[in-house]
């Protein structure tokens, strides 16, 4: 059994694996040291429970975490080969040795690895003497050494966080106001002597209210028991000038009730005083010109006014309204389909001018065709005459005339 140093690899940082190609089999109990000499640093050591691994076959898997490094990374692996003589790996080893030494770089402060990670680490040893926390190296004190301790003495002279300097201290602070603009009550009382007082310049009061101007705005607004002007249009304060349009209000209520004759001593419908629509007079009251009236009643309580001229369309002679028919009509002298109106409307009557030959007829339609609901059927054949309808149709008026030789018609409709 021997120490020798194995030159085929094969090394996967991502899988932290690496593979004994000239074996088939290795044992965990014979890997005695893989160091990777690019970063120098050990990363594997039978001694080192934190850097450990498991052996499958030929294939070590690391417990260090090596996924920072490279695949290419140079590895330094001792291994312990029971099939290998002492003297045949004395002399592999010392030529291997110098073979790894030789690797080692002249100026490895500067290569990265170990020296500086230790140089980062040293870097954060603070400066002696009393430091701030955050320049401060974290020091954990175990229970079982926090309950040995042995408090300081009693201090004389120090400020106490309750009563003594720091009390009195931190209720002088509180009184200060936060910043910016605020009330009275809420800001620091500060006190200038009066020499100082003498030499403030007082703000520009460009566009504010003077005591003179705030004078005149009194006397325009007018004080509150102001008398109400005279008229309508003397002159007033405010107050004065609202004391005449209440007064003028007050007028105008008044004399809406006294419309149409009605007063105060009248008894008007309801139990409050209102404005009558109608009364009643045995005699018909007699006004003068530019006088109003009210309607008057009878003693029913029915509205008898009258209007005192004639309406257009009356009859002035029989004092009748006169109703006068404003018909359309249409001619028909042919055998065919005549549409007479679209549309709703009127059919006042259908006038038999002349009788047609041969089974003459005339059908009447409520449509726009010659088909559909029929109104009435005239025998244009033997009958003549005026026939009066005076019916009402919906859709349209559509009149069907037959014959060997066409009736003669007029039709009169709205």
């Amino acid at each position: 059994m021997a120490k020798i140093a194995i030159r085929n690899y094969t090394f996967n940082k991502a899988t932290k694996q690496v593979t004994f190609t000239d074996y088939a089999n290795i044992r965990l109990d014979e890997i005695l040291l893989i160091t990777n000499v690019t970063s120098n640093v050990i990363i594997y050591n039978f001694a080192d429970n934190t850097k450990g691994g498991t052996v499958s076959s030929n294939v070590l898997t690391l417990t260090y975490d090596t996924t920072s490094m490279n695949n290419s990374d140079k590895l330094l692996i001792y291994y312990d080969d029971p099939t290998v003589s002492t003297d045949f790996a004395t002399q592999t080893t010392l030529a291997q040795i110098k073979t790894d030494v030789d690797k080692i770089p002249s100026s490895p402060a500067t290569e990265g690895g170990n020296l500086a990670s230790i140089k980062t680490n040293t870097d954060k040893i603070p400066a002696l003497g009393q430091a701030l926390a955050s320049a401060s190296v974290p020091v954990i004190l175990p229970t079982a050494t926090i309950t040995t301790l042995t408090p300081p003495a009693a201090i004389t002279n120090f400020a106490n966080e309750t009563g003594g300097n720091l009390a009195a201290i931190k209720t002088d602070v509180d009184k200060i106001p936060s910043q910016g603009q605020a009330l009275a009550a809420a800001s620091t009382p500060v006190v200038l002597p009066v020499a100082q007082i003498s030499t403030l310049t007082p703000p520009s009061n460009t566009g504010y209210a003077l005591d003179a101007s705030l004078t005149t705005t009194n006397t325009e607004i007018g004080i509150v028991t102001e008398t109400a002007p005279a008229s309508d249009t003397a002159s007033s304060g405010l107050n004065g000038r609202l004391q005449r349009i209440a007064q003028r209000i007050t007028s105008l209520i008044a004399a809406i009730a006294t419309l149409g004759g009605y007063t105060s001593a009248s008894t008007a419908p309801g139990a409050a005083q209102q404005l009558p629509l109608a009364q009643y007079n045995s005699a018909a009251p007699t006004i003068v010109n530019a006088n109003f009236t009210q309607l008057q009643a009878d003693v029913n309580a029915n509205l008898k006014t009258t209007e005192g001229t004639l309406l257009a369309g009356e009859n002035l002679t029989t004092n009748r309204m006169m109703v006068q028919q404003t018909n359309s009509y249409a001619h028909i002298s042919t055998s065919t389909t005549t549409t007479v109106k679209s549309g709703a409307g009127f059919l006042h009557a259908v006038s038999v001018n002349t009788l047609g030959t041969v089974a003459s007829t005339t059908t009447i339609y409520d449509n726009t065709t010659g088909s559909g609901t029929v109104i009435g059927v005239i025998n244009t054949l033997t009958l003549s005459g005026i026939f009066v309808l005076d019916v009402s149709f919906a859709t349209g008026l559509t009149l069907v005339t037959t014959g060997t030789a066409a009736p003669d018609l007029t039709v009169s409709y709205l």
